[in-house]
């Protein structure tokens, strides 16, 4: 599609990278999908054509196939837990229009493609820290599914922040890696919305949520997370994901902002969270640490025989 002057000029694509909904096993939950579109409601985004902040062209929901269930005559076209979480956040959004837009896969938010082995086994780490929780409970050797609603999703976030708090202490080479090559995923993305923007009509607005996983999503934001404090320094990234809040929980999720000036130029990538028990502060993401994250994740996927 060529360049115009009625292209890229005040143009917004905002990145939802939302972790996948409460499921048991490798599905989503009725509950989890109640939750997800209570917060798709919570952001007060819609689609229509009036001009409101609130407001987009579209919603369209992008995400990852891990763990996809197989197809079946009653269910043709299945949707892996993580694109059916992003697939109800835009199809909330998009209200009446939410059948315009099909769900589509995006392997980038897939943590089976990473070429990296990860430095920890996690469903050792995520069982241990999951039957512990249950444990502090006081219910014992009880499974999952044996649980209240309210209390699946105590335990379920306890276990997710013991693995997060796991990882986030390895410190080996092949740890460091792992979590750039995560980071790289993301920023390959965000350059690919980067890019997109100089092709969409001037003054477009667009949502794309996009389901993935945690402890995937969050070492972005470890690497490239900038803030300023009152004094004018500048920090990027994250010593500790405490400084965040902790590791994203089912259905929790944080805003990418892309947009583009009158001129047509790149403005600054804000970063939001949905939950405000996290920071609201002024935050954005480090462009030359967005651009060495997505260079070396191209990098490693063409030495080993990617794309």
């Amino acid at each position: 599609m060529r360049e115009s002057s009625e292209r890229g000029k005040e143009v917004e694509i905002l990145v939802k990278f939302q972790r996948h909904g409460l499921r048991e096993g490798t599905r989503l939950t009725d509950l989890g999908r109640q939750i997800t579109q209570e917060r798709a409601e919570q952001g007060g985004w819609s689609v229509g054509d009036t001009e409101d902040e609130a407001r987009f062209d579209a919603a369209k929901a992008i995400g990852s196939s891990a763990d996809t269930p197989q197809a079946t005559p009653e269910n043709p076209r299945p949707l892996s837990r993580a694109l059916e979480t992003a697939h109800i956040t835009a199809a909330t959004v998009a209200g009446e229009r939410a059948g315009t837009w099909n769900p589509r896969p995006d392997e980038r938010l897939n943590y089976n493609t990473l070429r990296s082995p990860a430095p920890y086994d996690h469903i050792l780490v995520y069982n241990r820290a999951l039957s512990e929780a249950i444990r502090a409970l006081g219910k014992g050797d009880q499974d999952l599914k044996d649980l209240k609603d309210e209390e699946k999703l105590r335990v379920t976030e306890a276990a997710q922040n013991g693995v997060m708090e796991h990882v986030h202490m390895l410190r080996t080479p092949e740890a460091e890696q792992w979590k750039r090559e995560n980071a790289g995923m993301f920023a390959d993305m965000i350059e690919h919305y980067i890019e997109m923007t100089r092709y969409l009509k001037n003054n477009s607005r667009v949502m794309y949520a996009a389901g993935t996983h945690g402890g995937a999503m969050e070492w972005l934001l470890q690497q490239a997370l900038t803030r300023t404090d009152a004094d004018g320094r500048t920090t990027v990234g994250l010593d500790s994901l405490a400084e965040i809040g902790g590791g994203f929980q089912s259905s929790d999720a944080y805003n990418v902002d892309i947009k583009t000036d009158k001129r047509g130029k790149l403005q600054t990538l804000g970063i939001t969270f949905d939950n405000p028990q996290r920071p609201q502060g002024e935050m954005y993401l480090d462009l030359d640490k967005l651009h060495e994250l997505a260079a070396f994740y191209r990098g490693l996927h063409q030495k080993q025989g990617g794309e």
